[in-house]
């Protein structure tokens, strides 16, 4: 008879049962968590790996915007544009070292060497031999013809397309690839370089209107996604961001005038022997340049070659002492404020004592029962002396201030400085006494220029501007529009006063700027040059005339500067350059006569 188990013992058998299937049900759940952290694994791995290998069967390259073009008016075109700098389109030679083969350094070294001067054969075989997928461009400015030669002679089975449509990578095979891009080029080369500037080897705007609106002109650039296999041959577009051209500029700049211009200042600079000259044309009532030049200038196809300081524009960057040139706005203050009229009289000294200094007129002339006129006619520093003492520190800087002088004229180029103008209220006797007649301060020759324009322009300052119009790549047009700046003295004052530089012309120290049969009005100015020591040279000068059309709807105002010239005053010197372009002017713009006597 068999016994029944001992209640004891039956308990032990179902806790001995529970806990093999306790451990058998978790060992099972660390098996299903190994296999699917396994599979997960697995997964992810190869998610990676084939991330990875995407990654490096995808290459991405900018892709350069064509940089707007710069253009001169031409007005024997009937308005057309001259072109000044433009783009051209040319190839950049790069590679992607990690899909070169070994075996075809020597051969790509031997080839790209006919092509490439800066770098040896031993230098391409290390770019080659780099662990990069990228590399800089390791020739820039081929030709359609270099880039096709090159191509050939790599593999002459595989054809190039050079369609734009289809991208700007132009050819892809064993790492090697051409980048479409666009080298600058000037037609005219120097002229007008300082308002043009340059563009750089990296594509970046130098100077000039190339460097004052780079942005403008460069445009956006864009890049295009390639997929290649695993041989480095291009398989397919894969992805673009779209570029957007640069805008084209016109300048206010007239080609013919600068041309003549600028051949008229380089002769100019031979036979006096001048060191530095500038020119200046403008439209009075406008503000626009007509001819804007520098000399030494230089070749901005050729930049490389220029020394650095030939690089600033003299018109906006340099400074100096105009002298008697700055005498009619002496004389404007005065009349302006009815402290004189052209008509009152005085007796000018030949010289007169400021404390320890002594002011002089040319010659040591004197000038007894002498007009206001005279003052200009004569250029007596002792009648713009007595003229400054009647209108007083404060006003003499403040209507000198609203003509322009000691601030920047706004010109659109970049590197303007103020001159220099110094504080009213630290003048003594002696400063406002040399200001006066254009010692002792200093200012830019675009300064200047645009200060005569307001006795051209009825009393009214306008804001000096170079560029007539931008064309925007949506084929829209944005004019420049005449800005006024300041009602700068009377309308009856600017009429007094140009009447007066007529004089000056017809009677005056300024007789040879004069064209037959038409009115024209100047003033001219000698001034000497200052030394280290603060006196000033007995023989060296800068000499300065500035003029314009006196008529009753003055066309120009020009101002020809040169620096230490072989002559002893202006008169005979930047008067007969003046005179030449004027006469010039007049009849490029088929201006009629205004004068029947003969003058």
């Amino acid at each position: 008879m068999k016994m029944p188990a001992h209640p004891k013992n039956k308990k032990e058998n179902d806790f001995t049962k529970r806990r093999i299937r306790g451990v058998l049900f978790i060992f099972i759940l660390l098996i299903v968590f190994f296999v699917v952290e396994l599979f997960n694994t697995a997964i992810r791995k190869n998610q990676y790996y084939l991330a990875l290998a995407k990654n490096q069967q995808i290459i991405t390259t900018n892709i350069s915007p064509m940089r707007g073009s710069i253009y001169a008016s031409d007005d024997l075109e009937n308005s057309k544009v001259a072109l000044l700098a433009h783009s051209v389109e040319r190839f950049a030679l790069s590679v992607t070292p990690k899909n070169i083969p070994k075996s075809s350094y020597q051969k790509l070294a031997a080839i790209f060497d006919e092509y490439i001067d800066d770098k040896s054969q031993e230098d391409l075989i290390k770019t080659f031999s780099k662990n990069s997928m990228y590399t800089p461009p390791i020739k820039h400015g081929l030709t359609k013809s270099q880039v096709e030669a090159i191509a050939n002679k790599i593999n002459p089975k595989l054809k190039l397309n050079f369609d734009k449509e289809v991208g700007d990578i132009i050819y892809f095979t064993q790492g090697v690839l051409f980048i479409r891009e666009y080298m600058r080029m000037y037609p005219e080369e120097s002229l007008a370089s300082h308002t043009l500037g340059f563009v750089d080897q990296e594509g970046t705007g130098q100077y000039g209107i190339e460097g004052f609106d780079d942005a403008e002109l460069k445009g956006s650039g864009g890049s295009i996604a390639l997929e290649r296999d695993n041989a480095g041959a291009l398989l397919d577009e894969i992805g673009q961001i779209e570029k957007h051209n640069g805008e084209d500029i016109v300048l206010t700049i007239d080609r013919n005038v600068q041309h003549f211009v600028e051949d008229k200042l380089a002769q100019a600079m031979e036979t006096y022997k001048s060191e530095f000259g500038q020119i200046i044309v403008m439209d009075p009532k406008t503000g626009a340049i007509i001819a804007m030049s520098g000399k030494p200038d230089f070749n901005p196809n050729d930049f490389k070659k220029t020394e650095i300081k030939n690089f600033l524009n003299p018109i906006l960057n340099s400074q100096y002492e105009p002298g008697s040139a700055m005498k009619p706005f002496t004389v404007s203050a005065a009349l302006d404020l009815g402290l004189v009229e052209p008509s009152t009289k005085n007796n000018y000294p030949s010289s007169i004592t400021i404390g320890s200094y002594t002011i002089s007129n040319v010659a040591d002339k004197s000038y007894p029962d002498a007009d206001i006129t005279s003052i200009l006619d004569n250029s007596i520093n002792t009648g713009a002396t007595w003229l400054a003492d009647k209108v007083g520190n404060k006003l003499l800087h403040d209507y000198l201030t609203n003509f322009g002088f000691g601030q920047k004229t706004g010109l659109n180029l970049p590197g303007e400085i103020t001159g220099d103008l110094p504080d009213w209220q630290k003048w003594r006797d002696i400063n406002r006494a040399t200001i006066s007649f254009g010692q002792g301060d200093a200012v830019t020759p675009i300064q200047l220029t645009s200060a005569y324009t307001v006795f051209a322009n009825k009393g009214v300052l306008m804001k000096p501007h170079i560029i007539k119009e931008v064309m925007l790549p949506n084929n829209k047009i944005k004019k420049t529009e005449p800005q006024v700046v300041r009602q700068v003295i009377s309308e009856k004052t600017a009429e007094t006063v140009k009447e007066m530089l007529q004089h000056v012309v017809e009677f005056g120290h300024a007789k040879r700027a004069a064209v037959d049969n038409y009115q024209i009005g100047g003033k001219t100015g000698t001034a000497q040059i200052p030394l280290p020591d603060g006196s000033y040279s007995e023989d060296i000068t800068n000499q300065t005339f500035v003029g314009m059309d006196a008529s009753a709807d003055p066309k120009f105002v020009m101002s020809v500067i040169l620096h230490k010239p072989n002559t002893k005053f202006a008169d005979s010197s930047t008067v007969y350059v003046f005179h030449d372009i004027a006469k010039f002017l007049l009849n490029y713009w088929q201006i009629p006569p205004s004068n029947t006597d003969g003058h």
